[in-house]
């Protein structure tokens, strides 16, 4: 029986410290649970694309963008198509709003390449009548060729049966 207060503190501190080198001795050294490892490991992976887009005329759906069809254990998806079809070299608009792009090509009066053709340095109005649109020299017109709207839905699940645990 210990009578004093700071020895009663001190004693029940080693018993404690006794108890936790005790514990992790037996999970590390002689069980080793930080090497365990579960090899039936049970996953399974569902994917889902849904929406539309338009291209030109033309309404893309989920069939003409994901290829190969859904199902599997993986898809692609279609960001870009190119259809050439009454197209000519010439110069055009721009297909979307850079004004930064055109304020780079006045100041420097220099052509700068993008990605529909070389952007000539001058400025045009959309067919609202604003300005700010870039001329291009290139295939004319320029494709819109953005699909927006659509959702990739991706669900996993994991389990390990050996630590009964389910994710």
């Amino acid at each position: 029986l210990i009578k004093g207060k700071t020895m009663g503190v001190i004693d029940i501190s080693l018993h404690i410290i006794h108890l936790d080198d005790l514990f992790i001795y037996w999970v590390f050294m002689h069980e080793k649970g930080h090497q365990l490892r579960d090899t039936g490991i049970e996953s399974a992976v569902m994917t889902k694309v849904k929406g539309l887009g338009k291209f030109n005329n033309r309404v893309n759906d989920v069939a003409d963008y994901v290829v190969p069809s859904q199902g599997g254990s993986s898809f692609s998806i279609i960001t870009s198509m190119v259809i050439t079809a009454n197209q000519t070299q010439g110069r055009c608009p721009e297909v979307t709003h850079k004004p930064h792009m055109l304020i780079l090509s006045r100041l420097l009066q220099m052509h700068v390449s993008f990605i529909s053709g070389i952007i000539t340095g001058t400025c045009l109005n959309d067919t609202s009548g604003t300005t700010g649109w870039c001329e291009i020299q290139g295939w004319c017109p320029a494709e819109d060729d953005n699909v927006e709207n659509f959702t990739i839905f991706i669900k996993n699940s994991i389990r390990f049966p050996k630590f009964n645990v389910t994710r």
